[in-house]
Formats: C-alpha cells, sequence, structure tokens
C-alpha cells in the first residue's frame, strides 16, 4: 500500500511539485543577474562619484570627459561579462533541469535496476 501511494504521488503530483521548483528556481536565478537591466543600462557610467566634484572645480573639460569616458566603458564592459556569465549560467542551468525532469520518472525503477545488475553479475564492482 505504502509503495503504491509513494508511485502514485511520484509519477502526479511529486513531477508537479519537481516543474513548479524548477521555474521558480529559474526565475530567482534570471533575477539574480538581472540581464534586462543590464542589458538598458549597458553605457551608464561605472561607480562615477568624482567627477560631479571636479566638474565644478578647476577641472579641465578634457579631464572631465575622459574620466566620464572610462567610466563608461569600464561600465559596459562590466555589464557585458555579467550579461554573459548570467546568460551562461541560464543555459547550463535549463539543461540540466531538462535532464533532471526526464530522469525524474524512471527514478523508482533504480533498486529494481541495481537488484538485476546484482543477481546478473552485471555490477561494476567485484568482490574478492
Amino acid at each position: 500500500m505504502v509503495i503504491i501511494s509513494l508511485l502514485s504521488w511520484w509519477y502526479s503530483e511529486g513531477w508537479l511539485e519537481q516543474i513548479s521548483l524548477t521555474k521558480r528556481s529559474f526565475i530567482k536565478l534570471a533575477d539574480k543577474f538581472s540581464i534586462g537591466m543590464l542589458l538598458r543600462t549597458l553605457f551608464a557610467p561605472f561607480r562615477q562619484i568624482s567627477v560631479g566634484e571636479q566638474a565644478g572645480k578647476t577641472a579641465s573639460l578634457a579631464s572631465v570627459i575622459a574620466d566620464k569616458l572610462i567610466s563608461r566603458l569600464v561600465g559596459s564592459v562590466m555589464r557585458l561579462v555579467m550579461v554573459f556569465v548570467g546568460t551562461l549560467a541560464l543555459i547550463i542551468y535549463a539543461i540540466i533541469s531538462v535532464l533532471r525532469l526526464a530522469g525524474w520518472p524512471l527514478l523508482p525503477l533504480a533498486p529494481v535496476l541495481g537488484l538485476i545488475l546484482m543477481v546478473s553479475g552485471g555490477a561494476p564492482w567485484k568482490i574478492i
């Protein structure tokens, strides 16, 4: 009776819970990287705090322009790296999730397969 109820949960509610968990985890991972926001602010300055003070003082216009340009260049490079890493992480997570969800229905068969391999001598280990 316990095995029947476990298998009925495994192939109905359990599978739906795994799909829901995978979706939530994927959304959390996508939110961690915020790829859309990184692309919208791609050319925004990167932690620029000193240019505003220099512009009001005796700093030359060329120095202010160079500071802003370097800050935007550093910001765009950092954001592009984060977009690449985030996209790669999402792709890897999606592949792992598909494999995990595809293997979910086969997992209850693992003990039976192990017993068959053990009895038939197909186990990968040998006792001497």
